[in-house]
């Protein structure tokens, strides 16, 4: 459960330096090809951790995969918001541990009590309510034709990049979580640094030091989530880890940031406390 935790405060951290970044007015893609390239270095301190997984094809192809999903996410997290504003998009993101929570149970036969069926249950169920809908027109046709579809693909991209994780760990069970980032990010970093071309982004001195610490917490939170899928069940460690987050998140935002929360956003607490003590039984 301690790498858990450590993931879940890294995610937090991470979602702290975006808002940050948002209203500096940080550009997105040179900020995460400077992440990247960040993330990679650590990834690749020990050339060692490289060479065991280019004698690993199965394992090399997921990473290139998850290095590849990890940028289109991003990219289509931005399309998505600028079609159907922040609410519906990171919504649809939370809800996609949906995906490789039920991936774990089917494909890996992991088999949860029925106590914890009601805590993964009313995970989902309160993952929704975690958003500020208050400028959303579900009404406008804009919101549930472009966007939602643009959304629902960002649903299956970042459940698909999640559940490789546990695919990566369950066929390769001797494999470093560094051995895998040493792909998954360095691939990040090309996917990144083409975009950031494409879209003629400069990288001064605000977006490397912004980068410096989006890669460091973006490395470790991997890390401890990787670390985490290895010793807990998936169908434990995806609904805790999506949950934690935004539990974490939304706690810390009204602290720091001053950030108001509406009554939907306090029933979302009281259900995600409910729902990590339900699942979290050992």
């Amino acid at each position: 459960m301690g790498y858990l935790i450590l993931a879940i405060l890294c995610s937090v951290g991470i979602a702290h330096l975006f808002k940050q970044t948002e209203r500096k007015r940080i550009p997105g893609f040179a900020l995460l090809t400077v992440n990247y390239a960040i993330a990679s270095i650590i990834a690749l301190s020990s050339f060692e951790e490289f060479r065991l997984l280019l004698h690993n094809q199965q394992g090399m192809i997921y990473s290139l995969i998850i290095g590849f999903l990890f940028v289109l996410s991003f990219f289509l997290l931005m399309q998505t918001i600028g079609k159907s504003g922040i609410a519906v998009p990171v919504s649809l993101m939370r809800l996609s541990a949906v995906l490789p929570t039920i991936g774990s149970i089917i494909l890996f036969q992991e088999s949860p009590r029925m106590m914890q069926w009601i805590g993964i249950t009313v995970a989902f169920i309160a993952l929704p309510l975690a958003g500020d809908y208050t400028n959303v027109d579900f009404k406008k046709r804009k919101t549930w034709s472009n966007g939602f579809l643009l959304g629902i693909l960002l649903f299956f991209i970042v459940g698909t990049a999640d559940f490789l994780f546990k695919v990566i760990t369950e066929l390769n069970q001797n494999l470093h979580a560094s051995t895998i980032l040493s792909v998954v990010f360095p691939t990040s970093f090309i996917v990144a640094s083409f975009f950031t071309i494409v879209n003629r982004q400069s990288i001064n001195p605000p977006v490397i030091g912004y980068g410096i610490l989006l890669g460091l917490l973006n490395y470790f939170s991997t890390f401890f989530f990787i670390k985490a899928l290895q010793i807990l069940p998936g169908m434990m460690v995806y609904p805790i880890n999506g949950i934690g987050i935004i539990l974490i998140s939304t706690l810390t935002g009204w602290i720091f940031w001053q950030e108001r929360l509406k009554w939907y956003n306090s029933v979302f607490i009281g259900l995600a406390c409910l729902s990590i003590l339900l699942i979290y039984q050992v």
